[in-house]
């Protein structure tokens, strides 16, 4: 409608303004139209470019946020699944048949040693299977009574020892679920926690945290540092998007909706997240595709073209 020397719009236009104009008017009894386009935030890359740039995209949509606190700590052998093994007698080693790192099964002879007290040769058999995670005999060296010589350690489940703060300990109870990740963060573990220490530790000001991880492929290795998810809590959510597909565009949180080979920004309000997932609460709809690889390539190619707005 008109006002003044402008138009006033009866309905509110959202940010980016992008749209095509259209305007018809009558002057001294002959109709006239124009139109020509006002877009912000827009860019067109052909599909070719869009793969060569390394482009990607999804579909935004409804997802469950899981809400967790994050801890840090590492690896140790399960304490159920280790076994010493002691010889029976004091004697000599005749043979040392095991080191560390070695794998072992149950029943399987680690030495030989002679008896002390019928100076005949007996063997040193494995209680479980596993790794050897410590000790090592030398040929001829004195094995004294009740001392173990192996120590025998069944990886195929570990412990994750952690150690959450104090402020942080109401939030922590045996059963909960804790996702675990290692120094290369390729490949996440689902544990749950097992154990809360009844004690803080006095310097760090924190309390133990012991998750049961499953460890059959033997990723998981004793003393390698680890980071733990605690969950504490989920929520689904109507739409959610990537952490990797935002970009700051002026004031915005914006992700690149894509029409065709159109991309154009899209700000966002945004809700709870985790590593994973960002809530929008509003500005993109559930079934809208965005970029969630090198996002960057289209802000950059955006600013290049000049495609931007100031109020």
């Amino acid at each position: 409608m008109p006002k003044g020397d402008f138009l006033l719009s009866t309905q509110e236009i959202t940010e980016p303004h992008s749209f095509d104009i259209a305007i018809e008017g009558t002057y001294k009894n002959n109709q006239l139209r124009w139109t020509y386009p006002s877009y912000e935030g827009r860019t067109t890359l052909a599909p070719e470019v869009a793969r060569e740039s390394g482009i990607e995209t999804e579909t935004a949509k409804p997802q469950v946020i899981q809400q967790t606190i994050r801890m840090r700590g590492k690896i140790t052998p399960s304490e159920h699944r280790i076994a010493h093994v002691i010889p029976r007698f004091s004697g000599i080693v005749k043979e040392g048949r095991k080191h560390i790192g070695d794998t072992v099964a149950k029943g399987e002879v680690l030495a030989i040693i002679e008896s002390n007290q019928s100076l005949q040769p007996y063997e040193v058999r494995s209680q479980i299977a596993g790794s050897v995670i410590n000790g090592h005999l030398i040929v001829g060296e004195f094995v004294p009574e009740n001392q173990w010589v192996y120590v025998v350690a069944d990886l195929s489940e570990v412990w994750a020892d952690f150690f959450i703060p104090l402020e942080e300990r109401g939030s922590v109870k045996v059963g909960q679920q804790v996702l675990v990740k290692g120094a290369s963060g390729e490949e996440t573990f689902k544990g749950t926690v097992d154990y809360v220490a009844p004690y803080a530790d006095e310097k760090a000001q924190a309390q133990l945290v012991r998750v049961v991880l499953p460890n059959e492929k033997q990723l998981l290795v004793p003393g390698m540092f680890v980071t733990g998810d605690l969950v504490v809590g989920e929520r689904e959510v109507p739409v959610a998007v990537r952490p990797a597909g935002l970009q700051t565009f002026g004031k915005w949180n914006v992700v690149f909706a894509k029409y065709s080979d159109t991309y154009e920004i899209r700000p966002l309000q945004l809700g709870i997240s985790n590593e994973e997932w960002i809530e929008v609460t509003s500005g993109l709809t559930a079934g809208t595709e965005y970029v969630t690889k090198n996002s960057f390539t289209i802000k950059a190619d955006i600013l290049k073209h000049g495609a931007t707005h100031d109020h």
